[in-house]
């Protein structure tokens, strides 16, 4: 480990070695190890969104719903830097849609925030909640603040009620 207590595994997939991933996991390196502020390999290819990679950390029973330290799972990161193929990816494993994270933030809200249509819809297919399981304020509050009309309108088309 380094001084971040990253392990062999996690500096390939910062650095997205696919070969070198592979040859780790092989050789049994430990796909859940996590680092100093509790991320994950599976957190560090949501970042970095290589498909591949994504999919060996996957196969090798990396855990899907491990939370970093501020409570956010490896989907909430995707969201964060706009993955939507890794989004789908880790919603097909079982990524929790509805989590929270200490900001009491869903996915949905962030990628709503963000303006990011296709990971709103992407979220909306697989079962985010339109109410909200974290705060008051509703989700479409947030798509009427981000300005963006087809946000509101996928809200809306979901059932939420407008007053």
């Amino acid at each position: 480990c380094n001084d971040a207590n990253e392990t062999a595994l996690f500096i390939a997939v910062k650095y997205k070695h696919t070969k070198i991933v592979q040859m780790l996991l092989d050789k049994g390196a430990d796909v859940n190890a996590s680092n100093n502020t509790q991320e994950t390999p599976l957190h560090m290819v949501a970042k970095s969104g290589v498909l591949e990679i994504c999919q060996l950390l996957l196969n090798n029973d990396a855990n899907i719903n491990t939370c970093n330290n501020t409570n956010e799972t490896a989907l909430f990161v995707a969201v964060k830097y706009k993955h939507t193929k890794i989004v789908q990816m880790l919603l097909d494993k079982g990524a929790d849609v509805n989590a929270c994270d200490t900001r009491k933030v869903t996915p949905l809200k962030r990628a709503i925030l963000s303006k990011e249509v296709k990971i709103v819809d992407c979220l909306l297919k697989n079962g985010a909640s339109i109410l909200y399981s974290c705060e008051s304020s509703s989700y479409l509050h947030d798509a009427v603040n981000s300005g963006d009309v087809t946000i509101v309108e996928l809200i809306l088309n979901k059932g939420h009620d407008v007053n």
